[in-house]
């Protein structure tokens, strides 16, 4: 074949080449972008196209304007793909020399840009995912599973790392619908080995394919908050932790009864009736299950084990002290006065902590007295009402006298009343100052009327 027909074929071939992937770009719409932003193996599957088809194309034509049969095509034209320094050297035809400098500057487009964007990318994206909580692990065996992430997550984290028998490099895997950047700030107080071993999960936490994720099968424990105010968890935790045991169950079918593994769990809750009722039916021999109210346990904690813990260990100083503040005894006058400004959650699980703990404590049936005074002041009358009418029955112990004020501790009235309040002899009183604003609660802490201070009243 004439070598000058063969350089024209050669340019008319390279033309429409271009005019194709003109159109393509013109015409196919976002297909290209689909692709490039795509899962990973289209990726790796169009930069593989570009380079066979460019290594064909060129081998096909070199094929022709080579006279070699030796087998040495294929290599000249690796040659001058990957590098540049051989092009000078290529014999005429002037044609050949055109078309190594074409293989040349395409093989410096490939490896040197679309090669190397193509893996920057998929690096980057990789990095994305991961800050964004999309990538999941398949390996994860005796991990801590915590679902969702609400006022309590640094709690249990710092819970879950200081009590583990896995190891100190077991992951805690975290899975939450809030944004995952989000979620890690919720930990950012943690060292660095700490938060290497945390791992986060964007995704809904209701859902029972991305709960499988977690491998639950496969983990030590497993805690259910919920994504929501501990105060609006209820339902969902109890709906999570019913699509849990599904799995388990179906996991475990077929397994020996003695290999079957029985996973902890420590789920959440607000409501205890609601969460008794379900309990009542509740039957899962593959689940420990341990219902925890973090409100209830801090109130008992406060309220509860001050005296305990004094007694058990003098010399140590504890933080809070109990509502009797040891003068309460069976035989005594005196009686417990404890004064609740703000009502927030908080306000409800010191108020239901102090009915149990000051419930008949010295009270006498015959004379009536002395009895247990409590009185809340707070413009959440939202939460006083829901507390009134959720536990009515409260009103009918004889024991315990209640005054609700719905008015702010703030009120000038209501400062003024304060000192009377405490203002009693025979009064064991305590002022606690329940709002969800930290600074506020400070605030009131430090500027409560003179005569309460002159009291030594107790607040907490």
């Amino acid at each position: 074949m004439n070598m000058s027909l063969i350089s024209l074929l050669l340019w008319i071939s390279s033309a429409g080449i271009v005019a194709a992937i003109l159109w393509y770009l013109l015409a196919c719409n976002n297909h290209l972008d689909n692709i490039i932003k795509g899962k990973t193996y289209k990726q790796l599957l169009l930069l593989g196209t570009v380079v066979v088809l460019t290594l064909s194309y060129m081998y096909l034509w070199a094929s022709l304007l080579i006279k070699d049969h030796s087998g040495t095509v294929l290599l000249n034209i690796y040659s001058w793909f990957s590098q540049t320094s051989g092009v000078d050297n290529v014999p005429e035809p002037f044609s050949l020399k055109i078309f190594s400098l074409i293989v040349s500057l395409t093989g410096s487009v490939v490896f040197s840009g679309l090669l190397i964007s193509t893996f920057n990318n998929l690096i980057q994206r990789r990095i994305t995912a991961v800050e964004e909580g999309k990538i999941r692990y398949r390996s994860l065996y005796g991990h801590d599973i915590l679902i969702g992430a609400n006022e309590l997550t640094f709690s249990v984290v710092q819970f879950l790392l200081s009590n583990t028998k896995q190891g100190s490099g077991s992951r805690i895997v975290i899975l939450s619908k809030h944004p995952a950047q989000e979620v890690r700030q919720r930990f950012g107080h943690l060292n660095e080995k700490q938060q290497r071993r945390m791992v986060v999960y964007n995704g809904n936490i209701c859902e029972e394919q991305t709960l499988k994720e977690l491998k639950p099968e496969s983990c030590h424990r497993i805690v259910i908050l919920g994504d929501d105010p501990i105060c609006k968890c209820d339902s969902g935790n109890i709906l999570i932790l019913d699509q849990l045991i599904r799995i388990l169950e179906e996991k475990s079918k077929g397994m020996p009864a003695g290999t079957k593994a029985v996973k902890e769990c420590y789920l959440s809750y607000c409501d205890d009736s609601f969460m008794l009722n379900y309990f009542q039916d509740h039957h899962a021999p593959l689940i420990h299950l341990y219902p925890f109210n973090f409100y209830e346990n801090w109130a008992t904690k406060i309220w509860g084990y001050g005296h305990l813990y004094h007694v058990l260990k003098p010399r140590e100083s504890f933080q809070y002290f109990s509502l009797t503040q040891g003068q309460i005894s069976p035989t005594s006058d005196h009686f417990v006065n404890l004064i609740i400004l703000g009502f927030n959650h908080m306000g409800m699980e010191l108020l239901k902590t102090a009915i149990k703990i000051c419930h008949y404590a010295n009270f006498d049936e015959a004379s009536e007295q002395p009895k247990t005074r409590i009185t809340v002041i707070s413009d959440e009358t939202e939460h006083i009402h829901f507390f009134q009418s959720r536990y009515s029955g409260i009103s009918h112990l004889p024991d315990i006298e209640y005054t609700f004020i719905e008015k702010s501790p703030y009120d000038p009235g209501v400062r003024t009343r304060l000192p009377e309040l405490i203002n009693h002899p025979q009064a064991v009183s305590t002022i606690a100052i329940c709002s969800d604003d930290a600074d506020r609660n400070y605030t009131l802490a430090t500027h409560l009327p003179v005569e309460i201070y002159e009291k030594n009243t107790y607040s907490s």
